[in-house]
């Protein structure tokens, strides 16, 4: 119940809306059970003689039912004693299509509240889970699986709506649907009416018993969804190795075996849900016909002398209008179990803890005036550390390379530098104040990063040049284009500038990819720059045309080089050579070279002289 407690919160801003539902749910009830009443009176005009009918007299006026109940029926007995029962019958039915009409007004109006206030609530919900995730950490995607993300975001929210928002829609409507039919139904018959009670617990205690399983199969069933969801994700993204290997057989009997798992749990919660439907209807079906044998035994045998041939049958038809909503009730519990495991997995992505965040008293930062530093600065994953008392200085107008085997902490470096991660111990400070007293997106601001892995989005050119950049004129966004060597085959493209990259910019090739985001680096006009193996993917060529870029970009920049390929960062102001996640040497290249250490041995190793 906690976490059913805790969706409605959702439903507090939206409060205001309650009093309205409740309204609609009134009239269209009042409206609705109106018909059936008008039928009992249809019935009694048309069993009763002529000579049966008696004049009612015209009541004195009063807010109650019964006057409304005694008004109409001197109006239908006077048109049936003046002009004929065919005259009367023409005024009930045209009662009756008035109340069946305004019930139906009702029940629409009622339809597009609770859509409007269902759909707020998702779209709260989902937006929440998304900007949440957003603002998560690189340590909390390195340990959540993306598939449970995406299945969480898009099919658990889906799930919420279709059951638990459903449900809540049910309690809401159908109570006020059953109390009114009940009081109708005393008023005709309270004896008939107190047998019909029996069958409600006994069919809700059926019910539940049968569905109590359907809570863990739907948990099994959406953890089988979140794996389903991951392969794809990942067998799509990852084509070319899966072609590339011929493991096309592999995948599909992975994708296969998950698959009919989903089909088995599926099949099973499936039947469990499905089966509430018919036991209720059945269980609805064997109580009226119980009821029209007590019914016909009080009748019969005289025990209840007010209830009449005519009476009973409306009461039967009145009867009805409690049955939907009593199943709609009966396969709550169903629907609440589904919609719970939903809910809960959406508030434990929630719960998470976000592990980079702003400080309580955190500034603005308003710029980068001398250095960015780290102070003996140690961090690690888990339990194996990867950085070990690193202290660094990156001066402004300076460019700083990092170097070292695979694994010796260089990206680390880069990641902690956008405070990415807080280091386990020590600071990084920027012009000596430490970075964590300054906001996120202050601090991030004054950066552009260029990877090897070049990241682009399912877009137009213009807009992954453009990305998180505002109001910047075509001459801006052109001459960035220049400026990284992407201008002339951007414009050989079908559309310039409008041309779809395609997903993670599969359309264009690796080094045209990698000119995009160096003209999106040189559109933001970062005060530091960081350039991650930003050229170790490229062919020959293409690494010329992206190196040309690169010293556009580094021109009078703070930078810090992350490279595998010595030859690039020959020219850097400061190399720092890391192993096994320590400082072991800095200097210049012709300094470092000269020492005969550990960074001429990968020189000699690349053979760059």
């Amino acid at each position: 119940m906690t976490t059913f407690k805790r969706l409605l919160q959702y439903l507090k801003p939206y409060h205001k809306w309650l009093p309205e539902t409740i309204l609609y749910s009134l009239l269209a009830a009042i409206f609705g059970s109106l018909i059936y009443l008008l039928l009992m009176s249809v019935l009694e005009l048309l069993f009763k003689k002529d000579a049966e009918l008696i004049l009612v007299a015209m009541p004195s006026f009063s807010f109650t039912a019964s006057y409304f109940t005694q008004l109409f029926n001197h109006y239908y007995t006077a048109i049936a004693l003046q002009h004929g029962k065919f005259f009367s019958l023409v005024f009930i039915c045209g009662i009756l299509f008035l109340s069946a009409l305004l019930a139906n007004v009702f029940r629409y109006l009622l339809a597009r509240l609770v859509i409007k206030l269902r759909l707020r609530i998702i779209y709260e919900l989902r937006s929440e889970l998304f900007n949440k995730s957003l603002n998560q950490s690189l340590h909390f995607y390195q340990r959540t699986n993306k598939g449970n993300l995406l299945a969480t975001v898009i099919n658990e929210v889906n799930e919420v709506e279709t059951s638990l928002v459903t449900t809540i829609q049910t309690v809401i409507k159908d109570p006020i649907q059953i109390i009114i039919s009940f009081i109708i139904l005393l008023n005709i018959s309270v004896k008939l009416t107190l047998f019909t009670l029996i069958f409600i617990p006994i069919t809700g205690f059926i019910i539940s018993r049968i569905t109590q399983p359907l809570k863990k199969v739907s948990s099994l069933n959406m953890t089988v969804l979140t794996h389903l969801v991951q392969i794809v994700e990942e067998s799509f993204g990852g084509i070319k190795v899966i072609q590339g290997f011929s493991a096309e057989n592999f995948v599909k009997n992975k994708f296969n075996a998950l698959s009919n798992n989903f089909t088995k749990t599926s099949k099973k919660m499936s039947g469990l849900r499905e089966l509430a439907s018919p036991l209720s209807e059945t269980l609805g079906i064997l109580a009226v016909l119980l009821l029209v044998l007590f019914g016909a035994y009080l009748i019969f045998y005289k025990v209840d002398t007010t209830l009449t041939g005519d009476k009973f049958l409306g009461y039967i038809a009145m009867y009805y209008t409690i049955v939907q909503p009593m199943k709609a009730l009966a396969t709550t519990p169903t629907n609440f179990q589904r919609g719970i495991v939903g809910a809960e997995k959406i508030f434990s992505l929630l719960d998470e803890a976000i592990e980079i965040k702003n400080s309580p008293n955190a500034l603005a930062l308003t710029g980068f005036n001398n250095q960015l530093s780290f102070n003996n600065v140690s961090f690690k994953y888990k339990d194996s550390n990867v950085l070990n008392q690193i202290n660094l200085t990156i001066p402004k107008g300076k460019t700083i390379a990092l170097v070292g085997e695979s694994g010796s902490g260089k990206t680390t470096i880069s990641d902690l530098a956008l405070r990415f991660y807080n280091p386990h111990i020590g600071q990084v400070e920027i012009d000596n104040v430490d970075i964590k007293n300054y906001t996120i997106e202050s601090y991030r601001n004054l950066f552009a990063v260029v990877t090897q892995d070049a990241i682009l989005f399912n877009d137009t050119i213009k807009n992954n040049i453009l990305f998180g950049q505002a109001n910047v004129s075509d001459i801006d966004l052109i001459a960035a284009a220049k400026a990284a060597n992407a201008y002339n085959f951007i414009m050989q493209s079908e559309h310039g500038f409008n041309t779809n990259v395609g997903d993670r910019g599969m359309k264009l090739s690796g080094g045209q990819k990698q000119r995009i985001t160096i003209a999106r680096a040189i559109l933001k006009n970062p005060a530091i720059l960081i350039l991650d193996e930003a050229t170790s993917a490229l062919d020959t060529e293409s690494e010329k045309l992206v190196q040309e870029a690169i010293n556009k970009l580094i021109t009078n920049r703070t930078c810090l080089i992350i490279a595998h390929r010595l030859s690039t960062i020959k020219h850097a102001d400061q190399i720092i050579v890391l192993n096994n996640g320590s400082i072991v040497e800095q200097g210049s290249h012709q300094q470092l070279v000269t020492q005969n250490g550990y960074y001429n041995k990968l020189v000699l190793m690349q053979s760059v002289k």
